[in-house]
């Protein structure tokens, strides 16, 4: 408690020397090591010589390490050095608003469990990666460890650094560095402007590591380089791995992570050749107009962009007014041309992006769209709209090449007012995959209302050729969705939609084909104008699919739809396997796959129970229907089964002895005209020609009556009388046994003598 509020207190000071221009820039040696630190010189630097050498490695320790009001903090090394390793054991948090330089490529680690204050002056000159960290020592290959609690003898090594080892309260690192370009007008063709703030040479890595770690208003930039931000709890060890862009961290020994907070127009730039960030928190927060950017440099990949909250990550646009006066959304885009585009991976237990945050994977030209892959092991949400966006997961191509996919795990997703999961190609690529896998519920539920235009942005996942909303056409086919989940609800407007999109002016050119929707469900609920589309809309290409398997039941109430509709094309397919499909008929629910000009598309509905649905062929009614017609083309198929029976069930296990069945009839002799027999079923239906076909619900007893004749038989012959206009049914009234002893029903009763089995009865002829 008391570091924390030392630490507020050097805040506080920090900020108060700043803003009345006053120059308290300190640095100076603990004398543990032979660090030498001159006076400022006319230039305005501090110059920083001595140090223990070991090697490639360089030494330094100091008591304090301020730098304020724009002065140089210069390490003055010889070029053979590749690793400067410094710390700070005076217990100050080091201040930096000025320049930290070096010479050569030499890379820079500085450590003070304190922490450190980046701001809006900061800037490095260092030709390789900087490392800062509030850790109390570095570990080497070697096994030994410089620290702030460790003698000078120890740090005699000539090993690579290889981890990072804190105390019991690690110090917090903020950045508000908004300091321009090294090379401000130097910027080559094809490269986008530099957000500047803290800025490395290319292909170098920039790590902040220490406890809560914040950017408030202030940018990263290392093109295409690595980025590291993570925030670690007490007595963490967080190891350091030498990569071809310097270093990357790894948290397999951290038990206990703090937060990182990015806001107020923070940027993180990393674009260019497989450039790539990762952060690693507890909770993790963008917020204000807080970006990530990674962007492709003259047909050059972008690497990936990791994110890791052991509890939660969280993206939310509220408004930020930055002084150039931009409104930034808050965002991660990771962005492709020409090459495959790199990807968002996102792993904790909450994920929520609200108010209009976005995470944009887009592609143009040959190249395929980078993924977007998030695993929330309790939760994932997208929520709301901002001024003209809605909080959104993108991945799209607008070239030849193939978008991205979108993969998220988690037990409980929930799209609602306005949040929206989309893979769109609007060229001649193929859309991507959305594959969303929720133990437990998927809800996709409302709208929401861009304030600026009172514009109705509606809660979706689409994936789809073409964008009505934007109104760009589509050449390429739309992706796909895959759904796997207990519950899936879609109300109040919402949907899932996969659609082919062109504008009037491009009816003459080729149209891409409606995706594909795929769901597994234990139940499905549409109510309130929820939908599932599967649409060809205003162009010539044919309605996209549409199967849905449903272990319990769907159900469509209150105007909601199943549409796999077209204009020109053919109407797309509908399969549905559910044991029970429920409306309400006067809901005006539907199950459609109608055209205009084309073919319908065919419905297949496997159900035990199909309730409050009129089929339908022709105009469209205001009543719950099945419908799959077209206006002008040929109606397609409508085709419904009902698995009533258990075909296994309900066959009877055959003797495995063969029987002539011969001797089983028993003759009937009679002294005139013989007429064949006859066996007939009466009632209504009759019995169903196969144990696999359903008996007819219309199927009911009939009144057999009393028999209108009897037959006689006595002991020398039998005979058998013509069966009545009208034939009937009879209970049995006697029985024989014949010749191999197997006892015969009879219509009569019998007056004949039993007869032994092997000396059966005889009968005369006619």
């Amino acid at each position: 408690m008391k570091n924390n509020l030392y630490q507020w207190l050097q805040t506080i000071c920090f900020s108060y020397c700043l803003s009345n221009g006053v120059a308290v820039a300190q640095i100076t040696s603990d004398q543990t090591v032979p660090t030498q630190v001159e006076a400022i010189n006319s230039q305005g630097q501090i110059i920083i010589t001595g140090g223990t050498q070991a090697g490639k490695n360089l030494f330094h320790s100091f008591n304090q390490f301020s730098i304020l009001n724009g002065s140089t903090a210069y390490f003055d090394n010889s070029l053979t050095i590749d690793n400067i390793i410094s710390r700070v054991t005076g217990g100050q948090i080091s201040q930096i608003d000025g320049i930290i330089k070096a010479n050569g490529a030499a890379n820079l680690f500085i450590i003070n469990p304190m922490g450190f204050i980046f701001g809006p002056k900061a800037k490095l000159e260092i030709g390789g990666s900087f490392i800062a960290s509030s850790a109390n020592s570095i570990k080497f290959a070697d096994g030994q460890e410089f620290g702030v609690n460790h003698p000078a003898s120890s740090v005699l090594t000539v090993a690579v650094p290889i981890g990072l080892q804190f105390g019991q309260n690690p110090g917090s690192i903020t950045n508000r560095s908004q300091s321009p370009p090294i090379n401000e007008n130097n910027t080559s063709p094809g490269e986008p402007p530099s957000f500047s703030g803290l800025q490395l040479q290319s292909d170098q890595t920039l790590a902040l590591i220490g406890g809560n770690v914040t950017l408030d208003n202030g940018n990263i930039t290392v093109l295409a380089g690595r980025v590291e931000l993570g925030s670690v709890g007490e007595n963490s060890y967080v190891s350091l791995t030498p990569i071809e862009k310097g270093w990357q961290a790894r948290y397999q020994g951290v038990q206990n992570f703090l937060d990182v907070l990015l806001t107020r127009g923070s940027v993180i730039d990393a674009s260019g050749s497989n450039g790539s960030v990762q952060i690693q928190g507890r909770q993790i927060i963008f917020s204000e107009s807080a970006q990530i950017g990674l962007v492709p440099i003259k047909d050059t990949r972008t690497g990936d962009l990791v994110i890791n909250g052991s509890e939660s990550v969280e993206l939310i646009s509220r408004k930020f007014l930055a002084p150039q006066g931009t409104n930034l959304r808050t965002g991660l885009f990771v962005l492709g041309k020409n090459v495959d585009g790199g990807r968002v991976i996102i792993n904790t237990k909450k994920f929520s992006l609200r108010d209009g945050a976005a995470i944009n994977t887009e592609t143009g030209g040959i190249g395929k769209g980078g993924d977007i892959l998030i695993n929330a092991s309790e939760s994932a949400e997208i929520i709301g709209t901002r001024f003209n966006d809605s909080s959104l997961l993108l991945t799209a191509t607008s070239g030849s090449g193939q978008g991205g996919n979108i993969v998220i795990n988690t037990p409980s997703l929930a799209l609602q007012d306005g949040g929206q999961i989309v893979a769109d190609t609007v060229g001649d690529g193929t859309g991507g995959t959305i594959t969303i896998k929720a133990q437990n519920r998927v809800e996709i539920s409302g709208r929401g209302i861009i304030p600026e235009t009172n514009q109705e942005i509606i809660s979706q996942i689409s994936a789809s050729s073409g964008d009505h909303f934007f109104d760009l056409s589509g050449i390429g086919d739309g992706g796909s969705i895959n759904i796997e989940t207990d519950q899936l609800i879609i109300h109040d407007g919402a949907k899932i939609n996969v659609e082919s999109f062109q504008k009037p002016e491009d009816y003459d050119q080729p149209s891409g084909v409606a995706g594909l929707i795929t769901i597994k469900a234990n139940s499905i609920l549409l109510d309130q104008q929820g939908q599932l589309n599967a649409i060809a809309k205003n162009n010539n290409g044919n309605g996209g699919e549409i199967n849905l398997t449903v272990s319990n039941r769907l159900e469509i109430r209150n105007n909601s739809s199943i549409t796999a509709q077209a204009g020109a094309g053919n109407g797309g397919n509908i399969d549905i396997d559910s044991r029970f499909a429920i409306a309400i008929p006067t809901d005006n629910s539907d199950i459609v796959a109608d055209a205009g000009q084309g073919n319908g598309g065919n419905i297949d509905i496997t159900a035990s129970g199909l309730f409050g649905f009129q089929i339908q062929q022709g105009l469209r009614i205001d009543l719950s229907e099945i419908n799959a017609s077209s206006r002008t083309g040929l109606s397609g198929l409508i085709i419904i089964n009902r698995p009533d029976v258990d075909s296994q069930s309900n066959l009877a296990t055959l003797p495995t002895e063969v029987i002539n069945t011969d001797n089983l009839v028993v003759e009937s002799c009679r002294t005139g005209v013989q007429t064949a027999g006859e066996f007939s079923i009466k009632g209504r239906g009759g019995l169903p020609v196969d144990p696999n076909q359903t008996v007819s619900q219309n199927q009911g007893l009939a009144d057999l009556g009393n028999p209108s004749s009897q037959a006689h038989l006595n002991s020398t012959h039998m005979t058998t009388t013509q069966q009545p206009t009208e034939s009937t049914l009879v209970e049995a009234q006697g029985w024989m046994l014949n010749e191999q002893g197997q006892i015969v029903l009879t219509a009569q009763a019998t007056t004949v003598t039993p007869q032994p089995h092997n000396n059966p009865t005889k009968c005369s002829g006619p």
